[in-house]
């Protein structure tokens, strides 16, 4: 998670994620989407959603500092 710190202050979008977060956000007591935003190498750096949405994630390894790059974990494309 260290890494994560410091790539998220490094980041050209660390100023704007609290309105990112305010806006795209759903509802903390019953939303069911998450909001990821990874670098361009496909890490994982912030993510938002519901307490339930999150723990379902968590269960994947979908958090922060993940690797979802296509080189990491696959491609989806058929």
């Amino acid at each position: 998670m260290a890494n994560v710190l410091e790539l998220r202050r490094e980041h050209r979008l660390q100023p704007v994620m609290p309105a990112l977060n305010d806006q795209l956000a759903d509802d903390p007591s019953s939303g069911r989407h998450q909001l990821v935003l990874t670098d361009a190498r496909g890490e994982g750096l912030w993510r938002v959603g519901s307490p339930e949405v999150l723990r379902r994630a968590d269960r994947l390894e979908f958090s922060e500092g993940a690797d979802w790059s296509d080189a990491g974990i696959g491609t989806n494309a058929g």
